[in-house]
């Protein structure tokens, strides 16, 4: 079953680069958007790109996924979208933290070393990158300063997040409809609380996986987020000591992706990616269950 899931995520990172490819090289687009959307693209090829880094070890496949990775980062920095790109570091952290009580000191600084230079490198040789990294330097040096309406993006996520906590506020068990989060914009747009560009985003949207089931579904948007992501990341994380730990190693790094990319964009309120992480994650914790009670079965054998 890995062995199958070695295949559909190699076979995915060749289409996801082929996407890419043809985007960016021959339709010559500035941002690849994996006709969906830049943002969740580069997501997508971000969880590829760490479900075959997490394969790794013992794989049959390992050239291969090696390929994989190569061609979803390339996926990945040509979306231009920051929220993937900045993720790749965080997972790696995360991957880190988890393999803490059995990896090396010499390899966490390998990582981190490899990580620096690689973004460094990227940034000299990128032209694209390379403004992007420029333009969020000046954005957070607006948002210092206090020029918020200059920050656009950055600074505009803020305002959301502003108006989704004040809809949260207006019904804190289940939520504001998107009419009246558009309404309570308005009005912090009249009190100049927010900008005229907080104003024009249809239906509120929040920019943030949290602020945006805070403000829609209230409480119960925390209880279902908590249910949806975190507690998938705890139940993996607990079965690191466990023998054949390999799949939960893949199932925390993967969850981990997603609470990542929830910090500045809302994935899972679109039908495919959250059907393809459900799906991903239902299949892993099965995996993980059936190596567990395998090895039990062996060893209860073994003993009689």
């Amino acid at each position: 079953m890995i062995e199958r899931l070695e295949v559909g995520i190699i076979i995915g990172s060749i289409g996801s680069f082929g996407i890419a490819f043809y985007q960016f090289i021959i339709l010559n687009m500035v941002r690849v958007d994996g006709f969906i959307f830049s943002i969740n693209f580069g997501y997508l090829s971000c969880s590829l790109l760490f479900l075959a880094f997490s394969l790794l070890s013992d794989s049959k496949h390992k050239n291969w996924l090696y390929i994989s990775m190569i061609l979803s980062l390339f996926s990945i920095i040509s979306t231009n979208a920051r929220g993937s790109i900045f993720s790749v570091p965080i997972i790696l952290i995360a991957s880190v933290v988890y393999l803490y009580h059995t990896i090396h000191l010499k390899i966490v600084a390998l990582v981190s070393l490899s990580i620096i230079l690689g973004f460094v490198c990227l940034y000299f040789l990128s032209g694209n990158f390379k403004e992007r990294i420029n333009f969020t330097k000046h954005e957070f040096s607006n948002i210092a300063s206090g020029n918020i309406e200059k920050a656009v993006s950055s600074g505009g996520r803020l305002q959301l997040w502003k108006s989704a906590t004040e809809a949260f506020k207006a019904s804190p068990l289940i939520g504001s409809t998107y009419s009246k989060r558009e309404c309570i914009i308005k009005k912090l747009h009249s009190k100049g609380d927010v900008t005229s560009w907080t104003e024009g985003v249809a239906r509120g949207h929040a920019h943030s996986q949290y602020f945006e089931m805070l403000a829609s579904n209230g409480l119960l948007g925390v209880i279902a987020i908590s249910l949806i992501l975190f507690a998938p990341s705890i139940y993996f994380f607990k079965k690191r000591k466990q023998v054949n730990n390999k799949i939960a190693y893949v199932g925390f790094l993967f969850v981990i992706g997603f609470i990542v990319y929830g910090l500045t964009e809302v994935p899972l309120q679109a039908n495919l990616i959250s059907s393809y992480y459900a799906f991903i994650v239902v299949t892993l914790v099965s995996l993980q269950e059936n190596m567990v009670f395998r090895y039990r079965e062996n060893n209860g054998k073994q003993k009689n």
